[in-house]
């Protein structure tokens, strides 16, 4: 009975020694390595006002472009010429109603479209596309009826992940019939703000994320607050990075110009790549209210380590990781076209 006592206290000790190095927390008020990087303007009589970028294969993909009659844009990656539009905008049966926000499941060579007006994810197929100019999906999944959600991505077996409104949930799930599967739920540990009223709550989205693309791990990058957080898939948290700035602006419904830090986040298997603002979302000039866009990047490791701050001779909304030519690419809402930049290597 004694040695059964001591094996279960010895266990005890064990799983308090491994939380508590799981639970990293780390501050750090400068990045380890700095870099200024020239940029090359891609020169393309194609303009766009917005759009999010995703590389594929060889392919460079603009989706969710403002004011186009499509709504998805298929580039060559490494001589950036055009090679289709997809996706047609309007009221018929095989068209886009309102356009949403578009999500790339590169192990399958899928984007999920998301219409605003049908309340559906379209089912893309990107080489069906490539191969019939008037290609539409036959496809959908319909959305979850009573969750509101911007941030979505794909998942495995047959499910899409998205960022919960619930204060109590980071990050849910959803299965092709658009139902919500709360057993998968992964609960939120984090405790960055407060109570959130309800409007707040349900309107207003205080977080990136995105997986990694091997592990049972997600990365959580606040919009309104200097930190990043490494979670498993059970929502326990391997480490929470604060800084390199103190900003923690309190979310509250209807304010929209608060000040941003995380604008947009990618990921690769070594590293973390968020676009970084620091400023207030708008700038007034000139009697005019303009959006502020980063010209800065912040880079992580898996471990939640501060790697390298990388300043962008132009302002991105959004961009990926070209991992084959070691570069990213961005989208510059100022010159309305891509930018590319080589990366350094990492110490």
């Amino acid at each position: 009975m004694k040695l059964f006592s001591k094996t279960i206290n010895y266990l005890w000790i064990i799983l308090l020694v491994y939380s508590c190095q799981q639970n990293k927390q780390i501050k750090f008020t400068s990045f380890p390595e700095s870099y200024e990087l020239r940029g090359v303007k891609v020169e393309d009589s194609i303009l766009f006002q917005t759009g999010i970028i995703d590389i594929y294969d060889s392919l460079l993909i603009l989706n969710s472009a403002a004011g186009m009659e499509k709504c998805i844009h298929i580039f060559n990656k490494n001589s950036f010429k055009y090679i289709l539009s997809t996706g047609d905008i309007g009221r018929g049966p095989r068209e886009i109603k309102i356009m949403g926000l578009g999500t790339i499941d590169k192990s399958k060579g899928i984007i999920w479209y998301r219409d605003l007006g049908k309340m559906v994810l379209w089912e893309f197929n990107i080489n069906e596309a490539l191969m019939n100019p008037t290609y539409f999906p036959e496809n959908f999944v319909a959305l979850p009826e009573d969750k509101f959600f911007i941030h979505f991505l794909p998942e495995l077996n047959n499910l899409f992940s998205f960022a919960d409104p619930d204060q109590k949930i980071l990050i849910s799930f959803f299965n092709h019939k658009g139902e919500v599967v709360d057993s998968l739920n992964i609960p939120n540990r984090l405790n960055i703000y407060k109570k959130l009223d309800e409007n707040t709550r349900k309107h207003t989205s205080t977080y990136l994320y995105q997986r990694h693309p091997s592990k049972e791990q997600y990365v959580i990058a606040y919009r309104m607050a200097d930190v990043i957080a490494i979670i498993d898939s059970r929502g326990h948290v391997i480490s929470k990075s604060w800084g390199p700035g103190k900003i923690l602006e309190n979310p509250k419904f209807g304010e929209t110009n608060y000040l941003q830090t995380y604008k947009y986040l990618k990921v690769s298997n070594k590293y973390i790549y968020g676009l970084y603002l620091g400023l207030k979302r708008f700038e007034k000039k000139e009697n005019e209210v303009l959006p502020s866009y980063p010209k800065i990047m912040h880079i992580f490791d898996w471990k939640g380590q501060p790697v390298a701050k990388i300043n962008l001779e132009y302002p991105a909304s959004t961009f990926d990781i070209d991992i084959e030519k070691n570069r990213i690419i961005t989208f510059s809402p100022v010159t309305g076209g891509f930018i590319y930049y080589d990366l350094p290597k990492f110490k």
